[in-house]
């Protein structure tokens, strides 16, 4: 008795039967699937996964090992010393033992599929670039956008994910800076003009005993 895992009561079950519920569980979970939304935008994300190109290939972005789970259950008060079984059978009877939630999310797969399903509401920032035209160049300017916080996301996931209720899961969007701006260009622009006017450049480096030059 008094023995949980992640709230769900298996006190007075046998293996099979602490197995059965916990199956059944995860069955309901994987069956009602997981509400990931962005302003009126919801998705549904469902355990199981099916490749487009064959459906015989599936696998589950979640996983909870159950059977893992209800072995350490089944073990408080019966596998260890006689003082520490004594102990557990005393902690499980009066305030209750919670087993370790033993799960597993696949994160990068996760991460994926959200961004295939949102990323058309990102406007991701936009680097400057360099423009060659003839014998000169522009540069265009750097532009800032907004992204959604996938990793935010995950990690509100990550933290609700449980055998009864899973919440709703909203994802944010964040501000996103370009990595290149204009005037890191133009701080360059040397180097840029030289190129242009195929002037030599000299480069010294070293090496072991010597110093060498190339010329380019």
């Amino acid at each position: 008795p008094g023995v949980r895992v992640d709230g769900v009561d298996l006190g007075g079950l046998t293996k099979s039967q602490a197995v059965d519920k916990l199956h059944n569980l995860t069955d309901d979970l994987k069956e009602q699937g997981i509400d990931f939304y962005f302003n009126s935008k919801h998705f549904i994300l469902n355990s199981t996964i099916i490749s487009p190109s064959d459906p015989d290939l599936s696998y589950d972005l979640f996983h909870v090992e159950v059977q893992y789970i209800v072995d350490n259950a089944y073990a408080i008060g019966r596998d260890s010393s006689p003082t520490r079984s004594l102990f557990e059978q005393a902690q499980s009877l009066f305030g209750g033992v919670e087993v370790f939630f033993d799960h597993t999310i696949l994160e990068e797969d996760l991460r994926g599929i959200l961004k295939e399903q949102f990323g058309e509401h990102e406007d991701p920032a936009v680097d400057a670039a360099i423009v060659f035209a003839g014998d000169g160049y522009t540069i265009t300017k750097e532009k800032t956008g907004t992204v959604l916080d996938y990793d935010a996301a995950i990690d509100a996931f990550k933290s609700e994910f449980n055998l009864v209720s899973i919440s709703s899961i909203s994802l944010q969007q964040v501000f996103d800076a370009p990595e290149v701006t204009e005037q890191d260009i133009r701080d360059r622009s040397e180097l840029i003009d030289a190129a242009l006017a195929n002037e030599q450049l000299t480069i010294t480096y070293s090496e072991p005993f010597r110093e060498q030059e190339r010329v380019f």
